[in-house]
This record gives structure tokens, C-alpha cells and sequence, in this order.
């Protein structure tokens, strides 16, 4: 395919989703070759033989395409993002022992802790390269929000390790909000604003994107915390956030709800990750059941999506609208069909 930084593909009528994603993916790995060799350029290029989902890439493209913009204006920022998530992934996985990450071993499992931090660090340096691309303005402007997002960012995963000893039962819901909020929101708002930036979009409409993405981010953790129990995340077998002792919003609502219960799930979550058996995901997921905790937090998520859904800004932005809409429907397509084994509806 020809290169969209060059070309035939810069109006967005003649780019097909899969083509973009195609290029994000030939510029995160001519990166990878033009700035390591040896071991590092191996690790590096066949961590990236296994895309995900690909959210981000597919986010910054659909926002493009809403703004009018010119996808390859857009191509270095979508880079940069998915160079970002995926350096955090892998430090991830190594924090919380994961052993599968999209159904394959992870990182830390088949090369070792030492050479996942190096790889993780490796990506965080190369993130921003493909930045040179842009405009001046643009450029200097996504460097500064970069070094914002990425430091909310670890400031959320040190929020998630305090939030996971458990001290106390008090704010615990409050505690989970700010952990999310670093760890997977600011990501989410931030590759939107960065699109507004790109486009010198007003200040009204940078505050708009960036608070609407937001609010879609929460809306994506929480779901992806209920498929962590009730579905399939590739990570080798169900609920691998209580066996790696992460309280998550299925555990936060159920204690909102049942705080006399705190002692119990606690003990269960602060196991090593080798003695949390199935006898305990057998008790946590009957507790759930008995006080309908998925269904709270599924009504929950409703209600988060319907706030979303009347934010001020869609009153004259019908456009914005039908595009948060439908990356709405991708978020949550993967939960659907657990509303319908687990509630029969």
C-alpha cells in the first residue's frame, strides 16, 4: 500500500479503515527498525504481530473523518498513541503478573522482566518520533500533551497499586474513579484532543472533545472490567483481576452496596495470584449473583452512557454525535453478549 504520509490516500473518502490502520501499523514498525536492531528489534516487532482491538487508531481516524480533516495529518498522532498504549501494556502485565495478553504469552512470560522493561521503555522513547510529520504549532503542542497524558497515566497505575491494599472500605468508589481516571481516560481524552489540536479546532470545542472522551473512557474500563469476569479477554482464563488482587468496578459496586462483605472479598483479593483458587471466583461470582451486582453495574454503565449521550456540545454537533454513538457500540459490543447469557435478556 502507498504510503498515506505521501499520498493517494489523504482525502478521506478514498480511505478504507483497514488501510489506515495498515499504515499506522507499516510506520510503528519502520520506527521499531529504523531506531533498534538484534534481540530489541525482534521483541519489538513481534509484539506488535498481535494488534488488539486497535481502539485508539480507529478513534483518532473516525474523529478525522468528522472533522474534515486530512488523514495523514492525523497518521503521527495515531502512531504516537498506539506506541503509548501498548509501552503501558507491558509494563502492566509485568506489575500485575499477567501471563496472556491477546491470547498469546505476555512480554515479562517469554523474554523475562528485565527485557519487558526494556521494552516498554524502548516504546515510550520511540512514541513521539513520527510527530516531526506534523506542522510546528501542532507539533509542539502534541509533545506537551503527550508528556501530560503519558504522566496521568502512571499517576493512575500508582493510584491502582494504593487502591489495591485495600486499607479501608471508606471512598473506595471515589478511590477507583481517580485510578481509572489516570490509567485509561486520560488516553482516551487525550488522542481526542490531540485531533482537535491538529485541526485548531476553538477552545469551546477542544474542552467538549476532551471531556467527552473522557467519559468514554470510564465507560470502557468499566465494561472491560466486566468482561475480565464474565467474558473473554485473551488473558488465559477468567478473572485475572481478582487473582492479580485489582479491585475493579464489579468489586467496588458490590462493596458500595454490601460494605459488611469488605473483610471477606479483601482476604480473597490480597492472595498471592498462585493461591487464588477457582473456589474463590466460585464464591466471589455467587455473591454477585445473590445481590444482582451485575445487573447494578450494567445499569450503571446505561445510565453513564445516556449522561454521555446528552452531553450540551451534541445539541449542535449532530455530526460528533452519531460518531460518539457509534464508537459507543464498538465499546460495548463485546459485553452485549453477556448481558444476554448472564441476565437472559
Amino acid at each position: 500500500m502507498n504510503s498515506l504520509i505521501n499520498s493517494d490516500f489523504k482525502h478521506p473518502s478514498t480511505c478504507a479503515p483497514e488501510d489506515f490502520l495498515d499504515e499506522v501499523s507499516r510506520m510503528i514498525n519502520q520506527s521499531i527498525i529504523r531506531n533498534s536492531d538484534g534481540k530489541l528489534r525482534s521483541i519489538a516487532l513481534k509484539h506488535f504481530e498481535s494488534k488488539g482491538k486497535v481502539l485508539r487508531p480507529i478513534f483518532i481516524r473516525d474523529l478525522a473523518l468528522s472533522m474534515n480533516l486530512d488523514l495523514a495529518s492525523v497518521l503521527p498522532w495515531a502512531v504516537t498513541c498506539e506506541i503509548l498504549h501498548n509501552a503501558t501494556l507491558i509494563h502492566d502485565d509485568l506489575q500485575d503478573g499477567d501471563e496472556m495478553r491477546r491470547g498469546k504469552p505476555t512480554t515479562w512470560k517469554e523474554y523475562g522482566a528485565e527485557q519487558a522493561i526494556n521494552l516498554g521503555d524502548f516504546f515510550l522513547i520511540i512514541a513521539t518520533q513520527d510527530l516531526i510529520k506534523c506542522s510546528l504549532n501542532s507539533k509542539n503542542e502534541l509533545l506537551h500533551l503527550f508528556t501530560v497524558m503519558s504522566s496521568r497515566i502512571v499517576s493512575g497505575q500508582v493510584d491502582e497499586f494504593e487502591l489495591n491494599k485495600l486499607q479501608t472500605k471508606n471512598n473506595l468508589y471515589q478511590q477507583y474513579l481517580d485510578c481509572i481516571a489516570g490509567k485509561t481516560s486520560s488516553l482516551f481524552s487525550g488522542l481526542a484532543l490531540g485531533v482537535g489540536l491538529i485541526a485548531e479546532a476553538s477552545k469551546e470545542v477542544l474542552n467538549s472533545l476532551e471531556d467527552i472522551f473522557f467519559q468514554l473512557g470510564h465507560i470502557f474500563q468499566i465494561q472491560d472490567d466486566i468482561l475480565d469476569f464474565y467474558g473473554n479477554k485473551q488473558r488465559g482464563s477468567r478473572g485475572s483481576d481478582i487473582k492479580e488482587g485489582k479491585v475493579s468496578f464489579l468489586i467496588v459496586n458490590y462493596l458500595e452496596r454490601n460494605p459488611e462483605d469488605f473483610g471477606l472479598l479483601a482476604g480473597i483479593l490480597r492472595k498471592k495470584r498462585v493461591d487464588t483458587n477457582e473456589n474463590d471466583l466460585k464464591l466471589i461470582e455467587k455473591l454477585f449473583k445473590d445481590n444482582k451486582n451485575l445487573e447494578f453495574c450494567l445499569d450503571h454503565l446505561d445510565q453513564r452512557v445516556n449522561d454521555l449521550r446528552s452531553h450540551s456540545f451534541f445539541v449542535s454537533n449532530t455530526e460528533l454525535y452519531n460518531l460518539v454513538n457509534s464508537l459507543v457500540e464498538k465499546v460495548l459490543a463485546p459485553i452485549v453478549e453477556i448481558s444476554r447469557l448472564h441476565l437472559k435478556v
